[in-house]
């Protein structure tokens, strides 16, 4: 889990508030950061999600993700945000990162991260993404999501998992740490955190000397199935702040609340590639176009002056087989920038996203000067991983002699 990037004072009111609704006899654990090792094999639908690479999995292990289907892992957005999918790889099926013998590996094919999500000055919201493997795993049964933001009541006993940071002798451990905790109420979380950003998109959960810390981002936080039936994932890890401090939840994305989201991907196809075109203005822009079109709308026209911005929508389709995930839109040149997120197209459909030009600061003189940039999109398409076109704007000093 991450811990929160703004450091919050929290009021002795609202850690006196909290001790008065959860006394410390109803969360009394004993006092493990991360908790205690996990029976091989228990969860064999817990995954780690690593670097690409030859080195030992515990040297490039950095979150936690669950298997919810043959094809689709699900973890942290902000695990992932601005990786490109040849950069990851999933491991399921294993208990100890030094023993790898036991466990389905794949590689990633797609990063979906939620459209909304964000980090607003450390509070993460939608902090959700699913991962396409590069082939399903059939040996594994994938772990249940809850299709409802309130699938259990205030205070059920939770558990999460993890190989992060036990703050302890072992640091961060090789085998699977587990570690229970309860579920308390978003306002007992506003409360501590001093936000009213948290809301149904979150859950919160803690008990004395419990929780997760750094590294167990993107890892479950899930209701243990009793009588056969089987565990239910409600949460993600998310944030915090710092780890196991006295009467402060941990922050976890509420995945029933993004239900309707994840079953668009669960349900599209899995077989075959995405494929990317970009349009300007309805006409094709071809990858690494160097032409400069005001028909397309590469060239943004007549010159700006002082501070004005001129802004030009563009088109991504994607007529393949497979959804099409974009890991950056980028420009060469700063006065030119993406205007809000784009995070994915789904197959056979197109999304538009809006390039802005500020004019940069100008020399005092009256001359038109040009501002060119190669924006640049990069993608899961195989035969397109980074489509590129130039861009063009003019502008001019309102100033000068």
């Amino acid at each position: 889990m991450t811990p929160i990037r703004r450091l919050r004072l929290l009021s002795l009111l609202s850690l006196f508030l909290v001790s008065l609704l959860f006394p410390e006899d109803a969360l009394s654990q004993a006092r493990i950061i991360g908790g205690t090792k996990t029976i091989p094999d228990t969860y064999p639908w817990m995954g780690a999600l690593a670097t690409s690479g030859a080195s030992s999995l515990y040297y490039r292990q950095f979150c936690g993700a669950s298997l919810v289907s043959p094809d689709w892992v699900i973890t942290a957005a902000h695990c992932v945000e601005g990786k490109i999918p040849s950069q990851l790889q999933v491991a399921v099926g294993l208990t100890n990162l030094d023993d790898p013998s036991s466990a389905e590996i794949r590689s990633v094919r797609g990063i979906f991260i939620h459209p909304q999500y964000t980090d607003r000055d450390g509070d993460e919201l939608n902090d959700i993404a699913l991962l396409l493997l590069s082939s399903p795993i059939d040996t594994i049964q994938p772990i249940p999501m809850a299709t409802g933001p309130n699938p259990v009541l205030l205070g059920t006993s939770l558990r999460a998992l993890g190989w992060g940071n036990t703050k302890s002798a072992l640091g961060y451990p090789k085998e699977l740490r587990m570690v229970d905790l309860n579920l308390v109420s978003i306002t007992v979380a506003r409360r501590v955190y001093q936000t009213n950003l948290l809301d149904a998109r979150h859950l919160a959960a803690m008990a004395i000397g419990r929780d997760t810390c750094d590294g167990d981002s993107g890892g479950p936080l899930f209701k243990l199935g009793v009588d056969g039936s089987s565990d239910l994932l409600v949460g993600i890890t998310s944030y915090g702040l710092e780890c196991a401090q006295r009467n402060v939840p941990g922050i976890y994305t509420n995945v029933g609340n993004y239900s309707t989201w994840t079953q668009v991907f669960l349900n599209s196809p899995t077989i075959g590639q995405p494929s990317i075109s970009v349009l300007g203005r309805g006409h094709l822009i071809p990858n690494r176009s160097r032409a400069l079109s005001a028909v397309r709308g590469t060239d943004f026209g007549s010159a700006l002056t002082g501070k004005q911005t001129r802004i030009r929508a563009f088109s991504i389709r994607n007529p393949g087989a497979t959804a099409l995930s974009i890991s950056s839109v980028s420009c060469s040149n700063p006065a030119f920038s993406l205007v809000g997120s784009m995070r994915y197209v789904l197959p056979g459909r197109s999304s538009v996203f809006r390039i802005r030009y500020r004019v940069p600061k100008a020399a005092k003189n009256r001359r038109v000067r040009l501002s060119n940039s190669r924006l640049t999109i990069r993608n899961n398409s195989p035969n397109d991983p980074s489509y590129g076109f130039n861009l063009r704007a003019r502008y001019r000093s309102s100033g000068g002699r």
